[in-house]
C-alpha cells in the first residue's frame, strides 16, 4: 500500500510540476498524502514527535492547487 500511495505522489508531483493534468495531479497528491498522514495519526499532531503535521499542510498545499486549478 506504501508503494502505490509513492506512485500516486510522484507522479501526481510530476504531473503538477510539467502543469499536465493538474487537477488530477493535486487530486493524487492529496489523497497520497492523507494516506501518510493516516498513518502517523497514532503519534499525534505535531511533525516533532512523528506526528501528521507535515503531511497534513502539504496535502493542504495540495488541495489549494486543486480549487484554484491553475
Amino acid at each position: 500500500m506504501v508503494n502505490l500511495a509513492g506512485g500516486f505522489e510522484s507522479a501526481g508531483s510530476g504531473m503538477l510540476l510539467l502543469g499536465l493534468s493538474t487537477l488530477l495531479g493535486a487530486s493524487m497528491v492529496t489523497g497520497a498524502l492523507g494516506m501518510a498522514a493516516s498513518v502517523n495519526s497514532k503519534n499525534g499532531l505535531w511533525v516533532a514527535r512523528g506526528g501528521r503535521e507535515l503531511p497534513l499542510v502539504y496535502a493542504a498545499a495540495a488541495e489549494a492547487e486543486l480549487v484554484d486549478g491553475a
